[in-house]
Parts: C-alpha cells; sequence; structure tokens
C-alpha cells in the first residue's frame, strides 16, 4: 500500500501540484482587489480554502513518494515526549486538558531519528486533544522492560470503534471531517522504519489508547 500511495504520489506532484499553486495565486490576488462588501469575495475565500486543502492533500502524498532518509543519533525518549508536550500546550491549556506524565527514568538513550519520532509524538498528541473538545485527561507513559521501549498515548475522549480501529493505519481513512487520512499512516511508516510497532485501541476507560514499542539491545542501540 505504501509503495502505490508513492507512485500515486508522485504523478500527482507533477499532475495536480503546480496547476494547484496557480490557481491558489489567481485566487488570493482576485481576492485581494475585491472589497469585503462584493457579492464575489465569498466565491474567492472558497477557492482559497479549497485550493489550500488540495495542496495540504498532496504535500502530505509527498512524503511517501520521497519519505525523509532517517538520521539516527543518541536520544533520550522521555525529553523528545516532554519537547513535544510543549508544543501541544496551544491545544490542552485552552481546552482544559489535564496532561499526566509517567515517564520511566530507566529508559536509555535510543538511537532514533529525533524529529520523526517528535512527529509521530506530535500526531498522537494532537490526535487526542482533538477528541477531548469539552476537557479530559492527556496520559504518557513510558516504560522500559525486557529490551523494549513502550509509549502508550491515552486520552479520555470517545474511543474507537471497532472499524476505527481495524483501518486506522490504512492511508486515507479518517474519522474527521477535515482528516486527510495520511498522519497516521505516516505515523506506521515512520514506527516500522524504526524497527518498531504501533498500535491502537481502547484503554480500560473507553478513550483511545496508542501504544509504541521500539526495541534496542541492552546498549540502548537498535538490534
Amino acid at each position: 500500500k505504501m509503495a502505490a500511495i508513492g507512485q500515486l504520489a508522485a504523478g500527482l506532484a507533477h499532475e495536480i501540484y503546480n496547476p494547484l499553486n496557480v490557481i491558489a495565486g489567481f485566487s488570493e490576488y482576485l481576492m485581494g482587489k475585491t472589497s469585503g462588501d462584493d457579492p464575489r469575495r465569498q466565491a474567492f475565500e472558497d477557492i482559497c480554502r479549497e485550493t489550500a486543502r488540495c495542496q495540504k492533500l498532496v504535500g502530505e502524498l509527498l512524503h511517501f513518494a520521497k519519505p525523509k532518509t532517517s538520521e539516527k543519533t543518541s536520544a533520550d525518549l522521555n525529553a523528545l515526549i516532554r519537547e513535544t508536550l510543549v508544543l501541544v500546550q496551544s491545544q490542552t491549556k485552552p481546552k482544559g486538558i489535564e496532561v499526566v506524565e509517567r515517564l520511566d527514568a530507566a529508559l536509555p538513550l535510543l538511537e532514533v531519528d529525533r524529529d520523526q519520532i517528535k512527529q509521530v509524538l506530535l500526531n498522537l498528541f494532537l490526535n487526542a486533544c482533538q477528541a477531548m473538545p469539552q476537557g479530559g485527561v492527556l496520559s504518557v507513559e513510558s516504560v522500559w522492560s525486557d529490551g523494549f521501549a513502550r509509549v502508550t498515548v491515552e486520552d479520555t475522549g470517545p474511543g474507537l470503534s471497532p472499524e476505527a480501529a481495524k483501518n486506522l493505519f490504512n492511508p486515507f481513512f479518517t474519522t474527521k471531517e477535515e482528516g486527510t487520512g495520511l498522519g497516521l499512516a505516516l505515523s506506521y511508516a515512520i514506527v516500522e522504519r524504526h524497527g518498531g510497532i504501533i498500535e491502537a485501541g481502547n484503554g480500560r476507560d473507553g478513550g483511545a489508547l496508542f501504544t509504541i514499542k521500539l526495541q534496542a539491545g541492552e546498549n540502548g542501540k537498535f538490534n
């Protein structure tokens, strides 16, 4: 599936992306020349918004067409978690979401691509926040056991339906009105490139629960 999506994205980049840029440019120009009370302005705004949505979709597809080469370095997984949680404060604080950290100090340094792992964590954290628009609890736990670093991300939202849990990592599957269905598929690919596993389900309290497992040797290096 990933290979097929990559081939599709390469074709889309050439055939669709450049025309989209032209459409976006002209619509923005026309909107700038139109006063706020002009009845045509709403149409120009709609064109700009929908073009931007298409550009975003094509841009995300390009991640599959040209996956970034992993640049692995020794990293503190707990530090990456904390750094990424800071990035979602604009989501957690206004919504009244409590963040609970349970991070295992015994985690060794792991050889990972810092940016890619933070991308996966950010995607999971943002998804959790979006599942709790009226507030809730975002729990993040790390555990080191039997040569595995395990990170769990759990929310107190409505949880995943059986269909969602089964298809969540498939490209283009989404439960969001504005979603592209590529964020979790890309996260799956990143974790897989690291030799790890990412799984989705529901926690004991009914909210969504995501688990990432990264395997390492005794020295913190990937086998």
